[in-house]
């Protein structure tokens, strides 16, 4: 197993990319100052020359969690504590694979009490292009630094049934977890259960979207760990192995999101909230690409349709019978004083949404963030197409509004430099839920279309609860919106410990240093925007720590490393 190192030539590169003046703080163009006159600072703690912490030799795709005053991160084949002043490392647990093989963690863990609960894949050789050799949960207890031997790893298999009767396999090779693990305390249980899904890299053929259940108090007792498993499409033929189906129609339906599921509390039960990408969307064939399904324990699911309504059903054109019908699923779909679906480009003239989400590789990938308001029980559900739609919880097929919050990306004069991207992958951040406030990053791969973190306020207009915007950073008439926000950026972490509550958010650069931004959730000033050390990572989550902040960095050449900041507040 390769073993990260602080390798000498890369913590020069840190050393001199901390010499860096315009990017090394506060830029002094914005307004930095809160609106009852305090601001805040950041002072890098590391890497620095003094404290250069840990070098990975892979990139860390899990976002890092505070425990018992270390930071701990699951990087590569191992989980590892730093140390939160200095990143140096504290103690690592390696985890289990067949000889011959390393593990490598993508999906951000959860902790449960003192547990940290593992989802990682076994690949045969270094590197994240390496074949996949299994996929499997481990347990670590955080307070003894090792493996808890009362979980035995588990690695995850199933076969499921199509509507014809034929095999639709889990395939190790074929499967890839990012999303963030999900727990659920469970009345009546110790320890609760715990979520795992996959979708695929790439989207490369035969891909599903798979969800596993773990019960962890039967794990933990020696009996069955899994208690529960679902796939979105259940397809044998899934067309030529090995190559993208991403702009094709065919399975698909990955459970992507980095964030992983939304729960929504039930009494003594719960709900949670799955979100399919792109790939086929067919009932009669119990194919669910592209929506939101709602399941509850078990990953038992029923998607609640009128079958009369949906007798007929049309994947490009779902009618509005059908899908304002289902109890437990969510097919997106414009509101009907709204202009159809289109793009600047012009290559989806005359096709309906789900036909140009094919071309341009949308749909899902984003968490929902659920929330109630006066009555209402809602989801404020993200798409790659830049627009958030505004769900009834409780009865999915209802739709109370659609907002587009930046355009398509792309024109006749400014190509897209990734149409795949999307405008949107994310969890909206709840800041508060009376009035209901969310903030939504987004992005744009071109020179043209304004980007950046955008408020939107929930408001009941003629009974219906209506989405309208609050702010933007940068703001959109501001020409520098054009030119920040033009890669995937972090998912937002609040801060409510100063004086106002602050949205922390990291823009993401490939090629360059990346730049890690303070935005007062209220008012949408920008009250810091410094630049790091490297180029950050997208997806992931900012750690908030105290007067702590901690961001994951992945640059060009491989490198990665934890960068940490402590914050000031000070009156002015």
């Amino acid at each position: 197993m390769r073993h990260p190192i602080v390798l000498l030539v890369a913590s020069l590169l840190v050393v001199a990319g901390c010499n860096r003046d315009t990017p090394g703080g506060p830029r002094d163009h914005l307004p930095p100052v809160t609106a009852d006159g305090k601001s805040l600072s950041t002072t890098r703690m590391f890497p620095t020359k003094d404290h250069p912490g840990v070098v990975f030799d892979h990139c860390v795709y899990a976002s890092p969690i505070a425990y018992d005053g270390s930071i701990v991160e699951a990087a590569a084949g191992f989980v590892v504590a730093l140390d939160p002043e200095s990143g140096a490392e504290r103690w690592r647990v390696t985890l289990p694979a067949d000889d011959g093989d390393e593990g490598l963690v993508i999906a951000t863990p959860v902790r449960v009490g003192h547990l940290l609960v593992v989802g990682y894949q076994t690949i045969g050789t270094p590197g994240k292009e390496s074949p996949r050799t299994s996929q499997r949960v481990a347990v670590v207890d955080l307070d003894a630094h090792a493996l808890d031997e009362r979980f035995e790893t588990v690695e995850l298999d199933h076969t499921f049934q199509s509507v014809d009767g034929e095999d639709v396999p889990f395939k190790p090779p074929n499967t890839l977890g990012r999303s963030e693990l999900t727990h659920v305390d469970v009345p009546g249980e110790d320890l609760g259960r715990v979520y795992v899904t996959f979708g695929n890299a790439r989207d490369i053929q035969p891909w599903h979207g798979f969800a596993f259940e773990l019960d962890l108090d039967a794990w933990a007792a020696g009996d069955d760990a899994v208690s529960g498993q679902l796939v979105t499409t259940k397809e044998p033929d899934c067309g030529t192995p090995g190559h993208s189906g991403a702009r094709e129609r065919v399975c698909g339906g990955g459970l992507w999101a980095p964030s992983g599921a939304e729960v929504i509390p039930r009494g003594d039960s719960y709900d949670l909230i799955l979100s399919p990408g792109n790939g086929v969307l067919d009932l009669s064939r119990e194919d669910y690409a592209n929506t939101m399904m709602r399941v509850g324990p078990g990953l038992d699911f029923d998607p609640g349709c009128d079958a009369d309504a949906c007798a007929d059903f049309d994947p490009d054109d779902p009618s509005d019978a059908c899908v304002t019908s289902c109890d437990n699923l969510y097919i997106p779909r414009l509101l009907p004083e709204q202009e159809p679906f289109t793009t600047e480009t012009g290559e989806c003239e005359g096709d309906t949404m789900f036909q140009c989400w094919a071309k341009l590789d949308y749909g899902s990938g984003s968490t929902p963030t659920y929330f109630a308001y006066r009555g209402f029980h809602l989801l404020a559900y993200p798409l790659k197409d830049g627009s958030v739609s505004l769900v009834d919880a409780d009865h999915l097929g209802t739709l109370y509004d659609r907002k587009q919050l930046v355009d398509v990306c792309g024109t006749p004069d400014d190509d897209c430099r990734w149409d795949w991207a999307g405008m949107i992958v994310t969890q909206p951040a709840l800041v508060r839920d009376d009035p209901p406030r969310l903030l939504v990053p987004t992005f744009e791969p071109d020179h043209t279309h304004p980007a950046g973190v955008v408020a939107l306020d929930v408001k009941i207009e003629d009974d219906q609860p209506k989405l309208s915007v609050a702010w933007q950073a940068p703001d959109f008439s501001d020409p520098e919106a054009t030119t920040r926000f033009r890669e995937h950026p972090s998912r937002i972490r609040l801060d409510r410990g100063g004086p106002t509550p602050v949205a922390w958010v990291l823009e993401a650069i490939r090629s360059d240093p990346g730049n890690l931004l303070a935005i007062d959730a209220e008012s949408g000033e920008v009250l810091l925007d410094r630049g790091l050390v490297g180029s950050g990572i997208r997806f992931t989550q900012p750690l908030v720590d105290d007067d702590r902040v901690y961001v994951n960095t992945c640059n060009s050449d491989g490198t990665a490393y934890l960068e940490g900041y402590r914050t000031k507040w000070k009156s002015n």
